[in-house]
């Protein structure tokens, strides 16, 4: 699913990993067969009201935008005829923010969200439902109060609905971010409590695929704690997995849009430390944990929901921004044509490999037709920005061997992409390649020991040179509350810190240490 001309190009890439002594790299999934396949504007009878943090759901046929910060009416899409009508407040013309609705039948569900302002935003204390036929609200069942939440993933399986991750305490200095995974049964409206996810995570949405549940994305922590893991609930068989590494979240980001798609989990826009909105669009292969990266949005957006509809993809609202401004308008579709398993034919490829720091980039393709060539990408202060050029084969049937060096990279992690160019100008984007370079400098924390404490824990931080550290306590907001150590740390050795914390709350807290071309964090649990 890639921005592309009528003309057939099918560029396969073989990987080429190397690792060495020093880094580490990753492939992702590379070219699929392209076509013209891409986000557009919907040019829309009438207009949608600005909203954010907001569900997006369809039921019997037309879209229901509902919820948001403030109070805010339903909004019914007619795709048949691209108009919207006005329909209810929520009850008592509540907030209702932070949540996936699920619809069933007639009746749209709410089992999880936030209301009031921020930052200390109270959870939901009862099952909403809205009667699209009627246009109706009804107040349900009181939801357990040790499981309610707001900013959680929820999905129908069987006549059931799931919901997993999410937070108490909204977004000020008590939140706390959960793995509670639950089941709801709308028809005996009981609620059965189910393994925890392996990772806490909220302001995260989930999909099912086949069997299979998939969280992707999310935060543990304030804006900029993304979670890369993937975790997968196999509901044959009742447990929890992770995906390896390298399946890991190309992009972390919070406040994504998930939506299941043939066998694909498609993962929209989202929100990070960078200003403006993520525009990308990812995609994961549920048959083979690899990712394609898809034509990115016309405007980047996060907070709002995703419809999969008679194949195709429907986004609205949402902010445009890192917070919560501008809130958002516009209503964007991705017309698959069908082609709801994706790409065609794919390879193992594009690889990023390491030598002293130096990046190389290696791909291959099996054939080419009217390839003007490869223009370089890499992920910088949230945008991706071109490097250089390599010219293509044009039209060829044999193998071609690319390689491009970047040069040398500083620590960290660093996201590539190819854009290949026809001759006429249209364009695909490639799946990200991944380097994760580790120098001399860096410094690995270990995690705090025991978590949950009480009151006592302790960390190693372990430094490859002597230089100058940094050790700091901070809630989850990023406010400093005590200094825990800041000197010169010897090289090669691992240092062994105390913490106490008697005199610490109840709740999650991080440890950061900061040097010379690092700063890495580790979060932990205060009992009390």
């Amino acid at each position: 699913m890639l921005n592309r001309s009528s003309a057939p190009v099918r560029i396969l890439l073989i990987s080429i990993v190397a690792f060495f002594v020093i880094g580490a790299s990753y492939a992702y999934e590379t070219f699929q067969e392209k076509r013209a396949l891409q986000w557009r504007t919907l040019n829309d009878q009438n207009s949608l009201q600005a909203r954010h943090e907001n569900a997006y759901v369809e039921a019997n046929g037309k879209f229901y935008l509902m919820g948001g910060r403030g109070s805010r009416r339903v909004e019914i899409y007619d795709p048949a005829d691209s108009t919207w009508t006005t329909g209810s407040l929520p009850p008592d013309n509540m907030q209702l923010h932070h949540f996936q609705a699920v619809a069933i039948g007639d009746t749209i569900y709410i089992v999880s969200a936030y209301t009031d302002t921020f930052p200390d935003e109270n959870a939901v204390e009862e099952v909403l439902k809205y009667a699209v036929n009627t246009d109706t609200w009804v107040v349900g069942s009181t939801i357990p109060a040790s499981r309610r939440r707001g900013s959680g993933g929820a999905v129908h399986y069987n006549g059931k609905i799931y919901l997993v991750g999410g937070s108490t305490g909204g977004h000020g200095g008590s939140a706390v971010r959960k793995n509670q995974f639950d089941e709801y049964d709308p028809v005996t409206d009981t609620w059965t409590t189910l393994p925890s996810a392996p990772f806490a995570r909220d302001h995260v949405h989930a999909a099912v695929v086949g069997n299979k549940l998939y969280v992707i994305g999310g935060r543990n922590g304030s804006n900029g704690d993304n979670v890369e893991e993937v975790d997968v609930y196999d509901f044959n068989a009742g447990s929890w997995s992770t995906l390896p590494g390298a399946s890991d979240f190309p992009i972390p980001r919070a406040g994504a849009s998930s939506v299941a798609v043939g066998n694909y989990v498609v993962v929209i826009g989202g929100e990070s430390t960078r200003d403006l909105a993520h525009d990308e669009v990812h995609a994961l292969n549920t048959l083979t944990n690899d990712w394609v990266t898809m034509d990115p949005l016309g405007v980047g957006r996060h907070g709002t929901q995703a419809i999969f509809y008679n194949d195709n993809i429907y986004i609205a609202s949402g902010s445009g921004m890192k917070g919560g401004t501008p809130e958002l308008t516009s209503h964007e579709v991705f017309e698959t044509e069908g082609e709801t398993v994706l790409p065609v034919e794919l390879a193992p490829g594009f690889a990023a490999t390491i030598n002293n720091n130096d990046v190389t980039l290696n791909w291959r393709t099996l054939s080419e037709t009217n390839n003007a060539g490869f223009e370089v990408e890499q992920y910088k202060d949230g945008v991706f920005t071109a490097l250089g050029f390599v010219r293509g084969a044009g039209t060829t049937t044999e193998a071609q061997d690319y390689q491009f060096n970047v040069g040398e990279q500083p620590p960290g992690r660093h996201v590539f992409r190819l854009k290949q160019i026809d001759f006429d100008g249209t364009f695909a984007y490639s799946p990200q390649a991944v380097a994760l370079i580790h120098t001399a400098s860096a410094a690995h924390l270990g995690a705090v020991y025991p978590n949950p404490l009480n009151p006592e824990g302790r960390f190693t931080l372990t430094l490859a040179q002597t230089q100058d550290v940094t050790i700091g306590l901070y809630d989850l907001l990023g406010r400093q509350i005590s200094v825990i150590y800041n000197g010169q740390l010897e090289g090669a050795l691992a240092h062994t810190f105390a913490l106490d914390a008697s005199a610490l709350a109840g709740g999650k807290y991080l440890v950061v240490a900061e040097g010379r071309q690092f700063s890495v964090s580790k979060p932990f649990t205060v009992l009390k």
